[in-house]
């Protein structure tokens, strides 16, 4: 087995391994999710993080927003995912969200820099966690 097989049985094996982040007591630093790769459990890569939105009101953490699609940053989507949709590997390198690729341009989508901006966290909220609760079409 060479170098090339080693890699693809180890990061199938991260993947296998994946554990819901709501359920871990690890805590994650801001620089272990923005820029970390978004894969599905087939190991397609989806998306990388790009920010964090938090809860004025709790403090927590409400969303990792993904970014897709773009070049050099123009013409990106930003999609909020609630962070209990997500599961980390266990050396935290890559998160896993189950959906398939196709799927993630369903998601409700965000303005770069505009989410919650005018106030609007429980309206934007409400939308964006009804689409996920409802599962996704090709999600599990």
């Amino acid at each position: 087995m060479g170098p090339k097989a080693d890699l693809i049985g180890w990061r199938q094996h991260q993947l296998a391994s994946a554990k819901p982040v709501a359920t871990n007591d690890r805590a994650y630093r801001s620089d272990q999710l923005i820029g970390t790769d978004v894969l599905n459990p087939n190991g397609e890569n989806l998306v990388s993080g790009f920010d964090l939105v938090t809860s004025p009101k709790t403090g927590k953490l409400s969303y990792l927003v993904v970014s897709r699609g773009g070049i050099f940053g123009i013409g990106e989507k930003f999609v909020p995912v609630p962070p209990g949709r997500f599961k980390a590997t266990p050396n935290r390198g890559m998160l896993v969200l189950n959906i398939a690729k196709s799927m993630i341009g369903v998601a409700p989508q965000v303005r770069n820099n505009e989410f919650a901006r005018h106030g609007d966290l429980v309206s934007q909220s409400a939308k964006i966690d009804c689409c996920w609760k409802r599962k996704l079409p090709g999600s599990k």
